[in-house]
């Protein structure tokens, strides 16, 4: 984690959570977020790790020592474009972080209003999410989800809807499935190994917690994928048939006795009356 007890603050806040703008020692700018707890900040950068991991455009975090035990936030400054609802080429691009967002729940992926209001934003080309913490745990002012954030990907369906927010829909409801699953494609790809190496490397608690959220993720994983492939119309693979086994071959049937041929009671009949 970084020392931040040196740098120089530039501006004040951006967002919904207390910060700045400061810049290093060394002349190198970042946005500093004042967590409301330290599993908050642990929480948005592990979201923003995953996101990375499943091919989401997102900036580049550190977890600041705040002192006295504290933790904070700080992504490295870019110069950004802002979102632009009437470039065609701005929904698209878009369209890949769908994937990743729904997979970790990311309720504020795009914000609401417009301009500097909005969580998308080209950053060095690509279009990138610029803060994570609306996703897993916490919405974007810090109050916990609890149960809606379960083990089914509901935002497969609500961030494509202008329903709560109507900028969910003006970017992503327009996707076709075949959009859907390009986005939602890497995720798939993220393996099990790689969800509990980054759980238990920034994720917040006992070991238990740290499982018990990387079991979660898996299975949000999974469901968001059946979901992707159901809306493609893919068919879940069929089980290879099993070779049915071979009859035995009946039993050739004994040859008929000839016409006018004794009967073997009347052959041992006249065996006996000749001795």
């Amino acid at each position: 984690s970084f020392d931040a007890s040196s740098w120089k603050k530039l501006s004040n806040q951006k967002g919904s959570n207390p910060g700045g703008m400061y810049e290093a020692p060394d002349g190198k700018k970042y946005y500093v977020k004042f967590a409301k707890s330290n599993h908050h900040a642990a929480n948005e950068i592990l979201g923003a790790k995953l996101l990375e991991a499943a091919g989401g455009g997102t900036l580049t975090y550190h977890q600041l020592d705040l002192g006295g035990g504290k933790k904070g936030v700080a992504t490295e400054w870019s110069d950004k474009q802002l979102f632009d609802f009437g470039n065609p080429g701005h929904l698209k691009e878009a369209w890949t972080n769908f994937g990743p967002n729904a997979w970790i729940a990311n309720w504020d992926v795009i914000g609401e209003g417009t301009g500097e209001a909005m969580n998308q934003a080209l950053v060095a080309g690509k279009m990138t999410t610029m803060d994570t913490g609306g996703g897993l745990e916490f919405r974007a002012q810090g109050a916990p989800k609890g149960a809606a954030f379960g083990t089914k990907v509901g935002e497969f369906d609500t961030l494509r809807s202008k329903t709560p927010n109507p900028n969910n829909g003006k970017v992503f409801g327009a996707m076709t499935a075949s959009d859907i699953w390009a986005s939602v494609e890497p995720v798939s790809k993220v393996t099990d190994q790689q969800i509990h190496a980054l759980v238990d490397k920034y994720g917040h608690g006992d070991q238990a917690a740290k499982d018990a959220l990387a079991q979660k993720l898996i299975a949000r994983r999974d469901d968001l994928t059946a979901q992707a492939k159901a809306l493609l119309g893919e068919a879940p693979a069929k089980p290879e048939p099993k070779p049915e086994p071979k009859a035995e071959p009946a039993p050739e049937p004994a040859p008929a006795a000839a016409a006018g041929a004794p009967k073997p009671s009347e052959l041992l009949q006249q065996k006996a009356s000749t001795n």
